[in-house]
């Protein structure tokens, strides 16, 4: 899978956190590949993580979301002007603070989050794109350390969307679609795993 070893590395350099890949499905973000340290395992192995559509207006506050959301001017208007439900006491709910950090999100197409989803989590991703400018994916970190949001993290995710976008246009001319991709095992030993939110069931597991 070509995502595979850039997932590996930025697992490695975040220390053990999870590094993911989602894909743009139907207008919506699917997060269709994960690398994870073995203290997410159990958490993995619970359900593999949704379509950012189904946390409705709440999912730009997801790095992911906003990053989304940047890139879809119409639906960022729409939730803007309606609003979302906090997820956590620490969730941006201002509108125009949430519209400067989309317009941050489109012009540098990094975004990060502390605590905006879960207490004591932070992640940060980046924008893949294609040459007319157009979100294509989104590579991230995800984790409970300092380490996922560091300018050291900030530059191997940069790094990685810039190779990863260029291998999967080499590959299939296009981002992968998460529903035709077949899943692979969660190994519980390396702590390495894919999950794929989009097919019937959960990925086999093995020692």
């Amino acid at each position: 899978m070509t995502v595979q070893p850039y997932l590996q590395e930025l697992h490695y350099l975040s220390r053990g956190e999870i590094a993911w890949y989602a894909t743009v499905h139907d207008d919506n973000l699917v997060t269709v590949g994960a690398a994870f340290g073995p203290r997410y395992a159990a958490a993995m192995q619970r359900g593999w993580w949704p379509n950012l559509e189904l946390f409705g207006n709440s999912a730009v506050l997801f790095a992911s979301g906003r990053l989304q959301f940047a890139h879809a001017p119409e639906r960022a208007d729409q939730v803007l002007s309606t609003g979302w439900s906090p997820m956590t006491p620490q969730s941006v709910t201002d509108p125009h603070t949430m519209g400067d950090l989309l317009k941050q999100a489109y012009d540098t197409g990094y975004t990060e989050e502390q605590e905006q989803v879960a207490l004591g989590y932070r992640c940060a991703a980046v924008a893949l794109r294609d040459d007319t400018g157009r979100l294509t994916g989104v590579v991230g970190v995800t984790g409970c350390t300092t380490s996922v949001t560091t300018a050291d993290m900030r530059a191997a995710l940069s790094k990685s969307a810039d190779g990863l976008g260029r291998d999967l246009r080499d590959v299939v001319g296009r981002t992968p679609n998460p529903a035709t991709i077949l899943p692979t095992y969660l190994r519980l030993r390396s702590g390495i795993g894919y999950t794929w939110p989009l097919l019937p069931g959960p990925s086999r597991v093995t020692e």
